[in-house]
């Protein structure tokens, strides 16, 4: 009887360490990417302007670091999200797939609208002119935002019918 016991609390708890794992995957993801954006479009360096504009070859590398937050912060949100789904167990499984489903997509489009404005306002600190691959990564995130608020209006409409079944 011990033995199992023991075991359920250190089931409980590698799952508790997973969460918190995958959570500050995700949310350190989404803050370096902010981060380097924000110094690339702004041209900082530190707390001051930068001396000179970015080459090309640095605005790429730039880009390639922040896509790897983005995959990062990609990652952490679905294992923790996936660790939170599974916890609560497989009962109402369809419902709560969907309801976990509109969440994400909300959040994610919400990521991606802050992105946007985010590397918008930035450009109007810049000293020189603003690179434009940055312009195609806020175009990319708007266009993103867009399809994720068209999903989420079709989950959300998924969602209303499926309560209004089991009601």
């Amino acid at each position: 009887m011990f033995i199992r016991v023991l075991v359920v609390k250190i089931a409980k708890l590698v799952v508790l360490l997973l969460r918190a794992l995958s959570y500050m995957i995700w949310v350190s993801g989404l803050f370096g990417a902010a981060m380097l954006l924000l110094q690339g479009v702004a041209q900082l360096e530190g707390e001051g302007l930068a001396k000179v504009p970015e080459t090309k070859e640095a605005v790429r590398g730039r880009l390639i670091i922040v896509s790897i937050f983005f995959a990062a912060a990609l990652s952490g949100w679905f294992i923790h999200q996936t660790i939170r789904f599974l916890s609560h167990g497989l009962r109402d499984f369809r419902s709560r797939l969907l309801q976990a489903s509109f969440y994400g997509v909300v959040f994610w489009a919400g990521t991606c609208l802050f992105f946007c404005l985010l590397i918008q306002s930035a450009t109007f600190q810049a000293r020189w002119e603003v690179p434009r691959s940055y312009y195609w990564v806020a175009g990319g995130a708007g266009v993103c935002l867009l399809i994720l608020v068209v999903a989420a209006e079709l989950l959300h409409r998924r969602l209303m019918l499926h309560a209004q079944r089991d009601a």
